[in-house]
């Protein structure tokens, strides 16, 4: 019988409960939900009804494809789930699993396409980026947990699945692993970066594309020299620590540190734990991560999945009773 995918309040009153038990697994999908930086065509998607308890495999994913060509969906699939979980830990090839997660994507497929909020921007040119934004049956989903990407790779052909990155290590970072505030040196001040100019700085040093409209959003924290900006970090629309960086004469000081403990203490208090996204081949991001507390959580990925081939695909395996 074909998987049906419902509606849940966009509030997360029906999952928030549910994935905070499953937390730190979860953390992506649940921060993305708490976060205000929604448009009207956000909606909140799960193979089970909100008025009933979830069964042992599920899948849910918060999607907002308005906000094309960066992040559009976050997914978490009780594949995701361990052994220390409140709930049953799925195998690794979980049929049920499997067929829930290709058959949310499926379904996003066959919905309205809004106009993107960025439309009229200027778009990043790297390639992959730029026909993602004018392709509307490509779909990025992002911090996607290994277990996840390998369903989908497993069944998508290479030219209908994508890596836009290379794998991340998710860091989890519990508040009371933080190590105390660091005071600054002297001659520099604590500030924002979120004025038109400061976005553009940021954009101009920066190897991952984000729009400025969405920097301006987010929550920042940032380093001042007078009226230089020498170090600065925000907290994504997910609640992960991204866009940290400091300029090349401040590096070696701690000040990627400071940075780090400040957003975190600022971000963090609901869930009790933060978390980050960092390249496996970014050393020195990984060494700031552990020197504030992080833990290796598992590999995640950001993913380009053509919507199109996954409703044949779903199709296929139907008819074969798969």
């Amino acid at each position: 019988m074909p998987t049906q995918i419902y509606a849940h309040p966009l509030d997360g009153s029906t999952t928030l409960p549910l994935l905070r038990d499953l937390l730190p697994e979860s953390i992506a999908l649940y921060g993305r939900i708490q976060h205000n930086f929604t448009t009207p065509s956000a909606i909140l998607l799960a193979t089970f009804p909100p008025s009933t308890t979830p069964p042992n495999c599920f899948a849910i994913t918060f999607l907002d494809r308005a906000l094309r060509p960066e992040t559009e969906a976050w997914t978490y699939s009780s594949i995701q789930s361990n052994s220390s979980s409140t709930r049953p830990s799925c195998p690794p090839n979980c049929p049920s699993c499997r067929h829930n997660i290709l058959t949310i994507y499926a379904h996003i497929a066959n919905l309205p396409i809004p106009t993107s909020i960025h439309a009229g921007q200027t778009v990043s040119e790297n390639s992959e980026y730029a026909s993602h934004y004018s392709n509307n049956s490509i779909l990025l989903a992002g911090s996607i947990d290994e277990r996840v990407k390998d369903i989908l790779a497993d069944v998508l052909s290479p030219e209908h699945i994508a890596l836009a990155h290379t794998p991340y290590i998710k860091y989890i970072v519990p508040l009371s692993n933080l190590p105390a505030d660091f005071p600054l040196p002297d001659g520099l001040s604590w500030g924002t970066m979120n004025t038109p100019a400061d976005v553009e700085f940021v954009r101009e040093r920066s190897s991952i594309p984000r729009q400025s409209s969405t920097l301006a959003r987010l929550t920042s924290v940032a380093i001042w020299q007078g009226e230089r900006p020498i170090a600065w970090a925000y907290s994504g629309v997910d609640g992960s620590l991204v866009s940290l960086h400091v300029e090349e004469d401040w590096r070696g000081q701690g000040l990627a540190k400071m940075l780090s403990v400040r957003l975190m203490r600022m971000d963090v208090e609901e869930m009790g734990l933060g978390h980050v996204d960092v390249d496996v081949e970014n050393l020195a991001s990984r060494m700031v991560c552990e020197s504030i507390g992080g833990v290796q959580g598992g590999i995640v990925y950001w993913v380009r999945i053509h919507l199109d081939r996954v409703v044949e695909i779903l199709g296929d395996l139907e008819n074969l009773g798969g």
